[in-house]
C-alpha cells in the first residue's frame, strides 16, 4: 500500500481527544463541566420559555402552586402548555392525559439515542431518576458533546447539564407568574 492511500490523522482530532481527557479526569469534573455548559445560553433560553409559561398560568386563572408544580414534575414545556390549554377548555382528564402523553413521545427517540451512550455500569435502575432531566436542550448538547467525553464520565456530565436546565425552570415559572400581573396593557 502506498503512502498516498493510507488514511491521514488530522492533528486537530488528536488535540481534541487530549483536551477531553484533561477536561474530565473525574466524575466531578464531568458534572461541573455539564453545569458550565448549561449555565449560559441554554439556561437563559429555557428560563425565558418558563417565564412565558408562568405568565400563561396566571393569565388563565391557575394558581402559582399548580403552575410551578407542572414545571417541577413534568418539565416538558409542550406537555405543560397542552395540559393548561386543555384544562382551560374543560377537557376530560382522560383526554388531557392522552394529549400530554402524545406530546411526550419525542422522549422515546431521545432516550433510545442518548442512554445507550452511557457506560454499561451506569445502565441500571438508578438511571430512571436521570430520565426526568431529559429535555430537548440537555439531549441536544449531550449528543453534540458525548463524542469528546469518555464513556465513563458521560452520565455525570448529563446530570450536571440536566440539573441546571430543570432547576432553572422553577424560578422562571414563578417569575413569569408574578410578572404577568405587572405587564402594561394599552
Amino acid at each position: 500500500m502506498s503512502s498516498s492511500n493510507q488514511p491521514s490523522i488530522d492533528p486537530s482530532e488528536t488535540a481534541l481527544e487530549e483536551v477531553a481527557v484533561q477536561r474530565f479526569r473525574s466524575p466531578s469534573d464531568a458534572f461541573w463541566s455539564g453545569i458550565r455548559d448549561a449555565a449560559g445560553a441554554p439556561a437563559m433560553v429555557l428560563f425565558a420559555g418558563m417565564v412565558g409559561f408562568g405568565a400563561m398560568g396566571k393569565t388563565n386563572g391557575f394558581d402559582v402552586w399548580f403552575t410551578t408544580f407542572t414545571s417541577f414534575f413534568m418539565f416538558a414545556l409542550p406537555g405543560q402548555v397542552v395540559l393548561l390549554e386543555m384544562a382551560i377548555t374543560g377537557s376530560s382528564v382522560l383526554a388531557i392525559a392522552l394529549a400530554v402523553t402524545l406530546t411526550s413521545t419525542r422522549f422515546i427517540t431521545m432516550t433510545v439515542t442518548l442512554f445507550p451512550q452511557f457506560h454499561q455500569r451506569d445502565r441500571n435502575r438508578s438511571l430512571y431518576a436521570s430520565v426526568h432531566l431529559l429535555a430537548m436542550t440537555a439531549w441536544a448538547i449531550s449528543m453534540r458533546e458525548f463524542h469528546a467525553i469518555e464513556v465513563r464520565h458521560r452520565l455525570n456530565y448529563f446530570i450536571g447539564l440536566g440539573l441546571v436546565c430543570w432547576l432553572i425552570s422553577i424560578p422562571g415559572t414563578i417569575l413569569g407568574y408574578y410578572l404577568a400581573g405587572m405587564a402594561v396593557s394599552y
